[in-house]
């Protein structure tokens, strides 16, 4: 259901707090990486030290893509139909889903 015009979805607007909270998260950013980089590099789990280097490596080269295929095996996804149904609400109360 669209908002009235000239109505915002959200008149309190955006907390308070959440400011702050960003900034300080932020002031803390430094500190946070040199403890990943010591996680990486001197930790004795290896599942650790794994998670403390992806960290490092997303935020400085972002993400690996994810391909998107049909099967795992990079062949592409095949359609063999595309439908648009329009479905009257009333008939839903009858429907099992």
């Amino acid at each position: 259901m669209p908002f009235a015009k000239g109505r915002s979805g959200n008149p309190g607007g955006r907390p308070k707090g959440s400011a702050e909270v960003r900034a300080l998260a932020r002031a803390m950013t430094g500190r946070a990486f040199e403890e990943i980089e010591r996680m990486a590099f001197t930790g004795s789990d290896d599942r650790v030290k794994l998670e403390a280097i992806k960290i490092i490596l997303d935020r400085g080269y972002g993400k690996a893509p994810q391909p998107m295929d049909g099967d795992g095996e990079g062949r592409p996804i095949e359609f063999t139909r595309i439908e648009r149904v329009i479905i009257n609400p009333r008939d839903l109360r009858d429907a099992n889903f």
